[in-house]
Formats: structure tokens, C-alpha cells, sequence
């Protein structure tokens, strides 16, 4: 049986490789790229507020949620970059 963190791992690299392509594809701009991934992160926001209630601020609520999982990520990929 594949674990959690298996699934989440290939889920991760499956997404990230077709935004990759959908942008290369479609000659997004580094700028119009985060536009889509914003987009994307509102959207499924949005998405779990309604299906969880609670509206718009429930939604703004997941929305820092996912900035503050994003800078930590970031950080950690400079850390794992520099070592």
C-alpha cells in the first residue's frame, strides 16, 4: 500500500509538471505564471468555503493558510539549495 506521503509526492510532481507544460505551452510570462497559480489557489479556496460554509472570510482564511505553507516551502527549498 503507497503511503500518504507517496500520494501527496506524486500528486505534487504530477501538478507541478502539468502547470509547467500548460505554461511553456501557452508562453506564459513568470508574472502570468503566479497570475494562474493565484487563480488556481483562490479557486479551491473558494471551493472548500462553499462546500465548508463559512463564505468568503473562511475562504481568505485557507488562502493565508496556503501563502504561509508556500514561504515555508520556499524557505526550505533555499535551505536544501545552499546545503
Amino acid at each position: 500500500m503507497i503511503s500518504r506521503a507517496e500520494v501527496k509526492r506524486r500528486a505534487y510532481a504530477a501538478a507541478s509538471a502539468e502547470i509547467a507544460a500548460t505554461c511553456e505551452r501557452l508562453g506564459l510570462t513568470e508574472g502570468e505564471s503566479l497570475d494562474l497559480l493565484s487563480a488556481l489557489c483562490a479557486s479551491a479556496a473558494y471551493a472548500v468555503a462553499q462546500t465548508q460554509g463559512g463564505g468568503i472570510a473562511h475562504g481568505l482564511m485557507h488562502l493565508n493558510a496556503v501563502a504561509n505553507c508556500a514561504a515555508q516551502r520556499l524557505h526550505a527549498m533555499q535551505q536544501e539549495a545552499a546545503s
